[in-house]
């Protein structure tokens, strides 16, 4: 299947990143840290360690997401590219990718990675709290992993997706389920998913699928509303 071959693509990238990562987290265990000082959901020990694919499980992901080729798509706190990439190899030359994010060193390390892609159908767009930065109805799809947590308004990222949408179109929330976890940010700091359905669908979002596919985090999947 296309979308396995990719990651093993991936997974050649994260080992040889593993060094650095191994640095970051620097637990001695293989796990990873879960003190959560300032930065410390930005490390590349959680952006692209080697532990990450073993509950991020993203080979799984991307079957569920069923993106083609050819689809416009957008990864909203692109980090340092773990789905971006992906995204690139599956839409191929006639799709696009907008890799969206608001921290300077990730942006400028989305920029060099950019450059070394097969395929030059990915933009990295610089956006804010309040704003993707995203075309008006040119989206496929909108996946959002670990990042809609942080945001102490999402109305206005929620109305900009609903613009940037096709009819149609998917938004895909992953987040950290509360509860003890090994890894995500303090209880206090995390979305629980109740809340965000209930947001969602009082904002006339249509909720597609509740996927128990991740341990440490849900997976939603949300319709816009009718134009």
């Amino acid at each position: 299947m296309r979308q396995l071959g990719v990651f093993l693509f991936v997974g050649a990238a994260v080992l040889a990143l593993a060094g650095a990562a191994a640095i970051a987290q620097n637990s001695g265990s293989g796990s990873v840290s879960t003190t959560y000082e300032v930065g410390a959901e930005d490390s590349p020990a959680l952006l692209m360690g080697p532990d990450r694919f073993a509950w991020q499980r993203p080979d799984q992901v991307i079957r569920l997401l069923a993106i083609r080729e050819g689809e416009q798509v957008a990864d909203v706190g692109a980090g340092m590219g773990y789905f971006s990439d992906t995204f690139s190899e599956i839409v191929g030359e006639s799709g696009k990718v907008y890799a969206v994010e608001t921290d300077d060193g990730l942006l400028d390390h989305l920029e060099k990675r950019n450059a070394a892609h097969v395929y030059h159908n990915t933009v990295v767009v610089r956006g804010s709290e309040t704003d993707p930065g995203l075309p008006d109805g040119a989206l496929d799809l909108a996946l959002a992993v670990n990042t809609w947590h942080r945001l102490s308004d999402r109305r206005p990222q929620r109305e900009a997706l609903q613009r940037a949408l096709k009819p149609g179109g998917r938004f895909v929330v992953i987040d950290w389920h509360l509860g003890e976890i090994p890894i995500g940010p303090p209880v206090g700091r995390r979305l629980p998913r109740v809340e965000l359905i209930d947001e969602m669908v009082a904002a006339g979002w249509t909720l597609t699928t509740d996927s128990r596919l991740l341990k440490y985090q849900y997976l939603l999947i949300f319709t816009p509303p009718a134009r």
